[in-house]
């Protein structure tokens, strides 16, 4: 008997996940390439931009973040902060933050992240280009429900470093005010619309430490079933230059989405990671990225019809 309740409770989950499927199907393909390029195009991404904590477009981007959330039926908030900055000796950042409150659990919380700062230059690939995922996923739940809550957070200042060597400001900062919180999986969506020359084009990289195996595991379903055909790649022990390394650092499940060999990309932290550049941004590879993501947040956070 006590197997075969087992069996039954196994064939019970077995059935859940069956009748989600289809809903999170239909909530994936939802996701817009027309809908994901006005997001991106929202942001100062063209080659007069500059990003950068103490860029001219720097704020400004802060308030379209902040705005474009609004409009999406969020409360988003401004989690502003102080660190020691280089230059000015007390530096203030500010993280744009929105919860969408899950209604049957809660206080079980996913976390979706993309640092909105660049270099000094218009970072439209790094990181323009995941902001606009995390917007495209906000716009395509909006009126969905959750069961469990989905956190999109935009750091400030993971491109920056203060007087004390700390990289990662934004994330930094709320992993530790979040500590307590029972965060069950967090993705640092970070350069995801590149379009790569040859065999790398088409592939999806997810980057973590060796003890993130469970999340990224249940990543490489989501690319596998809802990435319109993305290779997919894991690099264990690589990868920690974005924000899921706070989370890690917390002691929370966390890696990256990336795209593949997104360090050789010429236009890496350089003035021409610009949307104007010709033949630069892969709007249907970022679509497909985006679809990634919220195909494992949909599927994690457990979204209803």
């Amino acid at each position: 008997m006590r197997y075969l309740g087992l069996a039954l409770a196994v064939m019970t989950t077995l059935a859940r996940a069956a009748a989600a499927a289809p809903c999170v199907a239909d909530v994936v393909g939802s996701v817009n390439r027309t809908c994901y390029s006005a997001f991106l195009n929202s942001l100062p991404t063209q080659c007069w931009a500059d990003r950068g904590m103490h860029g001219a477009q720097h704020d400004v981007t802060t308030d379209v973040i902040f705005s474009e959330l609004k409009r999406l039926g969020l409360r988003p908030y401004k989690e502003r902060f102080v660190y020691p900055d280089l230059y000015d000796g007390i530096g203030v950042a500010c993280n744009v933050i929105a919860v969408k409150a899950g209604v049957t659990h809660p206080d079980e919380v996913y976390v979706a992240g993309a640092h909105y700062d660049s270099k000094s230059n218009p970072g439209a690939d790094d990181n323009a280009s995941g902001c606009a995922a995390l917007l495209e996923m906000a716009r395509v739940l909006r009126g969905r429900s959750l069961d469990r809550t989905l956190v999109f957070a935009f750091f400030d200042g993971e491109e920056a470093t203060d007087t004390n060597g700390v990289h990662r400001l934004g994330s930094c900062h709320y992993a530790a005010e979040h500590a307590t919180d029972n965060i069950r999986g967090m993705i640092s969506v970070d350069m995801i619309a590149w379009k790569q020359p040859g065999w790398r084009a088409g592939t999806a990289s997810i980057e973590g430490r060796t003890s993130m195996a469970p999340i990224t595991l249940a990543l490489i379903d989501a690319v596998s079933a809802y990435g319109d055909g993305l290779r997919v790649r894991k690099r264990y022990g690589a990868g920690d230059y974005s924000d899921h390394v706070a989370f890690a650092n917390a002691g929370f499940q966390a890696v990256q989405l990336i795209e593949w060999n997104w360090y050789g990309n010429p236009n890496y932290h350089k003035a021409g990671d610009t949307t104007d550049r010709p033949g630069y941004i892969d709007l249907d590879y970022a679509t497909r990225m985006t679809r990634s993501a919220l195909g494992y947040f949909a599927t994690a956070a457990g979204v209803a019809r």
